[in-house]
């Protein structure tokens, strides 16, 4: 698409670094472009709590454990 001179052009950040180079245009076809951070707040209330969960209660049950153990 040709833009005015006057228009901004639109910023495009498709480069990526990838561990696994063989895998890179797999990933590129599939996912629709490079990678991206998960925004938990974007999501279903069911996969947000399902994240939040292994976030937050799954580290403290482990601390819990971890405390628990001590006193056996």
């Amino acid at each position: 698409m040709k833009l005015h001179e006057t228009e901004e052009q639109p910023m495009h950040n498709d480069v990526a670094v990838f561990n696994r180079e063989p895998m890179a245009n797999l990933q590129y076809i599939e996912g629709g472009g490079p990678p991206k951070k998960v925004n938990l707040k974007e999501m279903p209330k069911w996969i947000r709590y399902f994240g939040y969960f292994f976030a937050y209660i799954v580290p403290l049950l482990l601390i819990g454990l971890i405390i628990l153990s001590f006193f056996r």
